[in-house]
Parts: structure tokens; C-alpha cells; sequence
């Protein structure tokens, strides 16, 4: 039963190639404008994504 949570639905597999696209592309734009904020902008989704992917179970 609980390997069943470990396999991703079609619709999260979208999701999270969409995700990690648009991660990709600010990651690029916020490590040649700022660092400061390029590392606060990664610790800001890192959470994000972690609340909201715990918070969904």
C-alpha cells in the first residue's frame, strides 16, 4: 500500500517537468542578476515545494 504513494500520477509527472523547466530557466536569470537573491529565492522555493508536496498527503 505504501509504495503506491511513492508512484507519481500522470498529472504530478506534468506538474513537475513543468516545475522543473521553470526552475531551470529563474535559476539561470537569478545567478547572472543577484546572487544574494538567487539564494534566497532557492531556500523560498525549496520550502515551497516541500510544504506544499507534504501538505497534499
Amino acid at each position: 500500500m505504501d509504495g503506491w504513494m511513492l508512484i507519481p500520477s500522470f498529472e504530478s509527472l506534468i506538474f513537475l517537468t513543468l516545475l522543473i523547466c521553470f526552475l531551470r530557466t529563474m535559476y539561470l536569470f537569478l545567478a547572472s542578476v543577484n546572487i544574494p537573491l538567487f539564494y534566497a529565492a532557492r531556500v523560498y522555493v525549496c520550502t515551497y515545494v516541500c510544504v506544499g508536496f507534504f501538505s497534499s498527503y
